[in-house]
């Protein structure tokens, strides 16, 4: 139960954690739109006041260009009506000083409309520079913003990893508490198996303490019969080896002869015959196969090899100076062993 504890505070420790980043991420696109609104009011705000100075500017010296050079027309044409006079030395009539004032006022206004011009450039430098500075500060904003998003896709991603992972120890909280309640059933089926258990031993130590005292009682009579036994072993073994050599001796026989009913194959047809183990006159072992009038010899020694048939379970083969022979026997079984007993004798193998 610590660990189903354990679990669910991990559980309930993450989803708080999530709910507050997902919270401060709310909180940093807000602020961040927000600072993007300002930025492009300012922009526009700033276009709107220099464009405003360079009318205004322009206006106000346009005006004064038009006003002066009215006054110099002016001027002119009173100059160009009045009468021709001998020139006074070092008098200059009123209308001369006027039209000198005018051209001086005109100077100046020149001098103020240069420096006005060139004030106006200065700003529009300024303007520019700080709309540079505002597209460059638009780019590193535009630059965070991707770089936000990227942040806050990979954000999203391990949100979903850890939702999914939430999912899973959920899952596993609620698997671990389903084997828990499995596992108290079960310890307690246990439980009762166990006391069954103690009371079958108890029962079975009865049983265990009574077939002792039986078995006790039984012990001079199994060590009877087992001497009972190693004396009827020793007798089995005495006929064995006299059974063994009757055999051989029966083998060594010159008279010996047996035969049996067999039944051979010939272009595809069968024909009863019989088979014949004996000894010739030069006390080889042979083999004869009578049928249909015929007498087929073959020396054991030639034989390579007898066996049942694997297939057929009425005969079997003979395999001799590479060839096979198949026949049909009842006895097969013996006349294989047979067969194989003479084999060994040719090879000298006297252990039948």
């Amino acid at each position: 139960m610590k660990t189903v504890e354990e679990l669910k505070q991990t559980l309930n420790t993450l989803k708080k954690a999530l709910v507050t980043e997902r919270d401060e991420k709310k909180e940093i696109a807000a602020n961040l739109e927000s600072t993007k609104a300002r930025l492009r009011h300012i922009d526009e705000e700033i276009e709107k006041k220099v464009s405003n100075i360079q009318i205004n500017q322009l206006n106000i010296l346009t005006e004064k260009q038009q006003e002066n050079d009215e006054e110099l027309i002016k001027a002119k044409d009173r100059f160009k009506s009045l009468p021709k006079a001998k020139p006074v030395p070092q008098k200059q009539s009123g209308s001369a000083r006027s039209i000198q004032a005018l051209e001086q006022q005109n100077e100046k206004l020149k001098d103020e409309y240069l420096t006005l011009t060139r004030e106006n450039k200065e700003d529009e430098e300024k303007a520019g520079k700080l709309k540079q500075d505002l597209e460059a500060f638009n780019k590193k904003l535009k630059k965070n913003d991707e770089e936000l998003k990227d942040i806050n896709n990979t954000y999203t991603s391990k949100n979903e990893e850890i939702m999914k992972k939430l999912d899973t120890i959920a899952e596993e909280y609620l698997e671990t508490a389903k084997n828990i309640t499995r596992a108290s059933e079960k310890n307690t089926e246990i439980e009762d198996d166990l006391n069954r258990i103690t009371r079958a031993n108890k029962r079975m130590q009865q049983d265990v303490d009574n077939l002792k005292e039986f078995i006790k009682t039984k012990t001079e009579l199994s060590n009877r019969l087992i001497e009972s036994v190693k004396s009827h072993e020793a007798i089995e073994l005495s006929l064995a080896k006299q059974l063994l050599k009757y055999k051989s001796d029966l083998l060594d026989a010159n008279t010996f002869h047996q035969e049996f009913d067999v039944k051979v194959f010939s272009l595809m047809i069968k024909f009863k015959g019989v088979l014949i183990l004996k000894k010739n006159n030069e006390g080889e072992y042979v083999i004869e196969i009578q049928y249909k009038g015929k007498c087929d010899t073959v020396f054991v020694k030639e034989v390579d090899d007898v066996y049942e048939h694997p297939l057929k379970d009425d005969r079997f083969v003979l395999c001799f100076k590479n060839k096979t022979k198949e026949i049909i026997a009842e006895e097969k079984l013996r006349i294989v062993t047979r067969i194989r007993e003479l084999m060994q004798r040719c090879l000298g193998i006297n252990s039948l």
